[in-house]
């Protein structure tokens, strides 16, 4: 509950800013700007440099990888067949139901529900360092239209700051660098823009239409994110973890319940940036954040008995 009032707190004074107009009719789009190409890339890199390699080669990390794939693919084959979306549209909804908030929701509920930070850190490994700079240079593809290539992923590579950070974080941590203060306390103060950065921004977009407007035309594809995300994901990573690495006991637990955690705000953050399906994403955020509470309860409740 302490997570989720934070949480709430920011996403509510963003929403006032955006009602009241308090920073002008660009102050979403800077701020979006703003954690995209700077603070998230930052926050990145922080994270990297301070995690343990050991973690990224854990099983936690492994089925974390294999879940959020397989909801992935699941979420983009029901959208291209049944939903009948574009393609940039399909890929920005499934990676919806997929990318768990890790960072402003994992790291709280990893504190306060399962005792220990450290529980969330390969979820929040396996996005960052793989699944962020992947689904962002498939993003950028069929945005642009180009059919996937070694060249055109090199390309995104090199034009894409977060993927950019997750290199330079993976290559201090993979030779065992130590960066001296003076280099990583001004990156670390400017990552700690990104995570009230992207609530702030998420606040603001709710008032700019109306949440699950039916002329929006996302109805549909709002339901299935939200129902595969903490329905559908949480019991693939309980079938990965407890029968294909054979997890038990508290790190089960973890896992299961960090599969229940909303959708990222950098989705709702690439969304705005490539303009595609921003509203859509919004919503996901919304629905996922409400329902995420009941998910967490019944998750508890089921390995309390």
């Amino acid at each position: 509950m302490s997570g989720f009032f934070v949480i709430a707190v920011i996403v509510a004074v963003g929403a006032f800013a955006g009602w009241s107009n308090l920073m002008g009719p660009q102050a979403r789009f800077v701020l979006n700007r703003l954690t995209y190409f700077l603070a998230g890339p930052c926050l990145v890199f922080v994270s990297l440099i301070e995690s343990d390699l050991a973690l990224v080669l854990s099983a936690n990390f492994a089925v974390a990888a294999l879940a959020a794939l397989l909801t992935t693919s699941l979420a983009a084959l029901l959208s291209l067949i049944f939903l009948k979306q574009d393609l940039p549209h399909a890929v920005i909804s499934s990676v919806s139901a997929s990318m768990v908030n890790s960072a402003n929701m994992g790291f709280p509920i990893a504190a306060y529900v399962l005792g220990d930070v450290a529980l969330a850190l390969p979820v929040a490994l396996w996005q960052m360092a793989v699944f962020t700079p992947l689904f962002q240079s498939v993003l950028h593809s069929a945005v642009a239209g180009q059919r996937p290539s070694v060249r055109a992923l090199a390309g995104t590579i090199i034009a894409n700051p977060m993927i950019i950070a997750s290199a330079a974080g993976l290559a201090v941590l993979g030779f065992d660098l130590h960066l001296p203060a003076f280099i990583v306390e001004p990156i670390d103060v400017i990552a700690g823009i990104s995570i009230p950065g992207m609530l702030l921004a998420f606040g603001m977009s709710l008032t700019a239409s109306k949440p699950f407007s039916k002329e929006a035309g996302h109805r549909a594809d709002i339901l299935l994110a939200t129902a595969l995300k903490l329905l559908a994901m949480p019991l693939i990573v309980w079938a990965l973890a407890r029968w294909a690495f054979g997890l038990a006991g508290t790190e089960l637990y973890a896992a299961v319940v960090l599969a229940a955690l909303p959708t990222a705000q950098n989705v709702y953050v690439a969304a705005a940036r490539y303009e595609v399906g921003e509203e859509m994403t919004r919503d996901i955020a919304l629905f996922t954040s409400v329902g995420t509470m009941i998910a967490l309860m019944v998750i508890a409740s089921l390995f309390g008995a």
